[in-house]
C-alpha cells in the first residue's frame, strides 16, 4: 500500500507543478505537446514588439501589424508588414516616427457585425486591410483580405487563410479615422 501512496504523491506533485506552470501562462505549448504552439498565427513583429493583428495568407505568406510596446496616441509606432518570417518584403511605413499618421481607420458596427479597415498609400499603391466579423452569420464567419490597387485598377486580394489574430480595434484612438467612409 505505501508503493501505491508514494507514487500517488508523486503524481499529485507532478500535476500540481503542471498547472501551476500552465496558470503561469509558461505552460500553452507544454498542455498541448506542442500542438498550440503550432498552431498560433505566424507574426511577422520582433519579440520587443506587440502584434497588434497578424494572419497567414492563401499564399503562404504573413500579414502583420505590429507596433511598439509603449504604443499610445503620444508616443510609439505601428507598422504594416508582408513576407514571410526572416524575409519582410514589404514594411510600411519604413520611418517609424509618426507612423500612426500615415494610416487611417474605419469601423462599421451593427449587432452581430464588426467591419475594420485599416489602410494606407505607398509608392503609388493602396492598400486596404479589411478585417469583417459577421456573427449573424451561422456559423459565425471572420475573414480578412488587403485589396491593393494603383489607380482605380485592382492589382491583387490577398486573402488570410483563417481568421486573424488580435484585433485592428487597438488602433481605434491612436490612428486617425478615414473620414472618407
Amino acid at each position: 500500500m505505501n508503493k501505491y501512496r508514494s507514487k500517488i504523491a508523486i503524481l499529485a506533485a507532478l500535476i500540481a507543478a503542471g498547472l501551476a506552470l500552465y496558470a503561469s501562462g509558461g505552460g500553452e505549448a507544454a498542455a498541448g505537446a506542442g500542438i498550440e504552439s503550432s498552431a498560433r498565427p505566424k507574426s511577422l513583429c520582433a519579440a520587443r514588439e506587440q502584434t497588434i493583428w497578424t494572419c497567414t495568407t492563401t499564399r503562404a505568406k504573413v500579414l502583420s501589424i505590429c507596433a511598439s510596446k509603449d504604443l499610445a496616441e503620444d508616443r510609439g509606432y505601428v507598422q504594416y508588414r508582408y513576407g514571410v518570417p526572416g524575409k519582410v518584403e514589404l514594411e510600411y511605413p519604413k520611418e517609424r516616427k509618426d507612423s500612426a499618421q500615415k494610416f487611417r481607420y474605419t469601423r462599421y458596427t451593427r449587432p452581430l457585425v464588426t467591419m475594420l479597415t485599416l489602410s494606407f498609400e505607398n509608392d503609388g499603391f493602396s492598400y486596404v486591410l479589411e478585417d469583417d466579423d459577421m456573427e449573424e452569420e451561422k456559423p459565425a464567419v471572420r475573414e480578412a483580405t488587403v485589396e491593393v490597387t494603383k489607380g482605380a485598377e485592382k492589382t491583387a486580394t490577398i486573402k488570410c487563410k483563417t481568421p486573424p489574430a488580435g484585433s485592428l480595434m487597438k488602433l481605434e484612438d491612436i490612428v486617425p479615422r478615414d473620414e472618407s467612409n
